[in-house]
Formats: structure tokens, C-alpha cells, sequence
């Protein structure tokens, strides 16, 4: 069975919902590792997101954007 959905259908629903649009192919792959990476990127871009989430059996982490300086005070030792 081949399902098909109009760009513009697709782009128009995706906009309305407040959701990502990128076009794929689950039978041929295509834009399925540019899907992954654009949710990914949308993640980490809004924090709100990851929110009172963490992996199975894991702790809770903050997550942060590494800043300048950040490398030197890992190097001179992190009580982490």
C-alpha cells in the first residue's frame, strides 16, 4: 500500500501543529538521517523539551551549552 502526501499538505499541517516538516521515504530511506538530526537540533534548541525527562534507570542531568572556559575547567579537574 502506498500512501502519498501532497509537500504542500504536509507542510501546512506540520506548520498549524507548531511541528517540524521534513519529507521521506521509509522504502527507500531517503531524508530519514536528515529527519533525525532535525529533531535532534529542535531538542537541544528548545530545553523546554527535555524537561522532566531522563533514559531508563538513569539520574537526572541538567544539560548545558559548553561555553568558552568550560574545556579549561574540565582539564583542571571536575567534581562531576
Amino acid at each position: 500500500r502506498t500512501v502519498q502526501v501532497e509537500r504542500r499538505e504536509g507542510e501546512a499541517f506540520a506548520f498549524q501543529k507548531g511541528m517540524l516538516f521534513v519529507e521521506t521515504s521509509a522504502k527507500t530511506r531517503q531524508g530519514v538521517d536528515h529527519a533525525f538530526e532535525e529533531l535532534v537540533q529542535k531538542i537541544l534548541d528548545t530545553p523546554s523539551l527535555l524537561v522532566n525527562t531522563s533514559p531508563i534507570g538513569a539520574a537526572p542531568r541538567q544539560l548545558s551549552h559548553a561555553r568558552e572556559g568550560d574545556a579549561l575547567n574540565a582539564a583542571a579537574g571536575c567534581s562531576c
